[in-house]
């Protein structure tokens, strides 16, 4: 863009040394000066169009920018709303396939339909399990009263060694200490 100006301005220079080379012949001070008080005023347009361009370039930059900011604005605002929907799914699917709030965290998926079927197979398993309940899984793990050794349930019965893990995992824990 300066180089348009500046090639602009070479152009009207040469002009107007032309006709200067035709009045050098001439020593009027007052045509002398009229060519450069014309050269000035030419200057001096040039710089208010260039002005006006430079002006227009930072108000359409910050247009853009604006416009950016607004997309970024509704950006965020979608993958809340996303975030939402997902939340509020899983605990739909959830409650209907009744999954244990501890295993919530495990219906994912790309869709609806793969978070159906990992809801599906979890709340399956709920009713696989054995027939003890959350609250003596939790007693087992944090070691009911105080004196019960860990790994006993609360009526006070042992399990076998083989069919409780977390019992083996806290021995081996404290053990080697």
């Amino acid at each position: 863009m300066s180089e348009e100006v500046q090639e602009t301005e070479s152009t009207e220079v040469e002009d107007v040394v032309e006709t200067s080379s035709s009045l050098a012949d001439v020593d009027d001070i007052n045509t002398l000066k009229k060519m450069i008080k014309t050269l000035r005023s030419e200057n001096a347009a040039s710089r208010q169009k260039r002005n006006t361009v430079e002006g227009e370039l930072t108000e359409y930059r910050k247009w853009k920018e604006s416009q950016m900011s607004e997309l970024e604005k509704a950006n965020s605002e979608k993958e809340e709303l996303t975030k939402k929907y997902r939340k509020t799914l899983v605990e739909k699917l959830a409650i209907e396939y009744g999954v244990d709030e501890d295993f919530r965290e495990f219906i994912v998926g790309d869709s609806e339909d793969e978070m159906k079927e990992r809801a599906k197979k979890l709340g399956s398993r709920k009713g696989s399990d054995n027939s003890d309940s959350s609250e003596k899984i939790k007693a087992r793990l944090l070691g009911g009263n105080r004196g019960t050794a860990v790994g006993k349930i609360m009526d006070g019965s042992n399990q076998s060694a083989g069919s409780n893990s977390e019992a083996s995992w806290f021995k081996e824990l404290y053990d080697n200490k």
